[in-house]
């Protein structure tokens, strides 16, 4: 089962990494390894399995990697994907459009801003794509779903299917961003 990030409130913030270092860029194929490594432990999954996904997509048009480094050491990663609506699709499926479809931080990284300043960066490379940016998540990661909230993100859409996604506790929520709600919160 997927490790969600420890969820407490009021929120314990330790000294974020933007501006003294963090780097946010798009991934290089170098960087497959480290982040088959914490894509695997997230996931709780083999790495060879990970990274043969990851050189799978890597490069593709519909989808995006980006990751964070610190003093040269992986932070975390985040993946943008294009996703559409097969042919057989249930009615509660997720409408096609581009999607933030993952965030994940290493944990000594964690309440430093990395998963922020990663999402900030996905949106800003998915609205050049893009009017609406939509994201779905497990109804029960919190974290996630806090992280987006600030950013803008609104639910519209709870109980979703979503193609090649289980949600973890069992109902999965859909929330959507325009591009001029973004540019007014940036």
């Amino acid at each position: 089962m997927p490790e969600f990030a420890h969820f407490s409130t009021p929120r314990v913030r330790l000294p974020r990494l933007a501006g003294i270092g963090l780097v946010v860029r798009a991934a290089a194929f170098d960087d497959l390894d480290t982040v088959a490594e914490l894509a695997a432990w997230r996931e709780g999954v083999d790495v060879a399995r990970q990274r043969e996904g990851l050189e799978r997509s890597f490069g593709k048009p519909d989808t995006t990697l980006t990751v964070a480094t610190f003093e040269g050491r992986l932070a975390g990663f985040g993946r943008t994907a294009y996703l559409k609506r097969p042919p057989d699709a249930p009615p509660n499926c997720i409408p096609d459009g581009w999607y933030l479809t993952g965030v994940v931080v290493h944990p000594d990284m964690r309440r430093r801003g990395v998963g922020d300043e990663l999402t900030r960066w996905r949106l800003e490379l998915l609205f050049q794509r893009a009017a609406t940016a939509y994201y779905f998540a497990t109804a029960i990661n919190r974290p996630t779903i806090a992280l987006h909230e600030r950013l803008g993100f609104r639910e519209i859409a709870r109980d979703i299917w979503a193609p090649g996604s289980t949600f973890t506790g069992g109902v999965g929520v859909l929330f959507e961003l325009s591009r001029e709600e973004w540019a007014r919160r940036r």
